[in-house]
């Protein structure tokens, strides 16, 4: 059975899929989830797009250099059937998508790459000045921790995904995770560093426009 709480649910024109703890990957089919065969290892990113999906695997990763994981990416018309993508910037991990533009990039680097035919083919890589990305009519937006690098962390938005502006500063020093967008609203979530009586918890929530 599906799990109760998956650890990543997406849904958009071509479907709803989630991927459980044990990072299976689920394809809702009428009103049934149902476990997806074919792919060679453990999905960790899926996104739904107009006309299809794309996925991230986890080939293979040693605990103590995770950033160093091997991945694998694959592309899928209807969810059940893959096909591993080969023409992919490598150890790409996080994924955003819009429509049938994917979007990849490597958390703390702010080096990202996009495909606008579904993950198929990708154009140069973009720098980003922060790290993570969301996507809404708006523009993009993308966060910059303040724990490691400048010690201020930021917001950052951009109308085209190359000119980026500073929206904001954040401070005390604080970990800021890939923003959410629901409709007007930007939710940050974050975790301030653990100091006296704070809250280690802090979620930003904005206006987009």
């Amino acid at each position: 059975d599906p799990p109760d709480s998956p650890a990543v649910l997406d849904a958009g024109p071509a479907g709803v899929v989630l991927i459980g703890d044990d990072t299976p990957l689920w394809l809702l089919d009428g009103d049934t989830f149902k476990k997806v065969p074919g792919l060679s290892a453990p999905v960790a990113r899926v996104v739904v797009l107009d006309n299809g999906f794309f996925a991230v695997s986890i080939e293979s990763v040693d605990p103590d250099e995770p950033e160093n994981a091997v991945m694998s990416y694959w592309i899928s018309d209807d969810g059940r059937i893959w096909t591993e993508a080969t023409d992919v910037p490598n150890d790409m991990y996080e994924l955003t998508s819009w429509g049938d533009n994917v979007y990849l990039s490597n958390w703390g680097e702010g080096i990202g790459y996009t495909s606008t035919d579904g993950g198929r083919t990708w154009g140069p890589p973009t720098m980003r000045p922060g790290e993570g990305l969301a996507i809404s009519d708006a523009g993009y937006f993308s966060v910059q921790p303040g724990i490691f690098g400048p010690p201020v962390g930021a917001v950052w938005v951009s109308s085209d995904d190359v000119d980026w502006q500073r929206a904001a500063n954040s401070w005390p020093p604080m970990w800021m995770f890939p923003p959410i967008i629901s409709g007007d609203t930007i939710l940050i979530p974050s975790a301030a560093e653990i100091t006296s009586d704070e809250s280690p918890y802090l979620d930003w929530i904005g206006n987009i426009n």
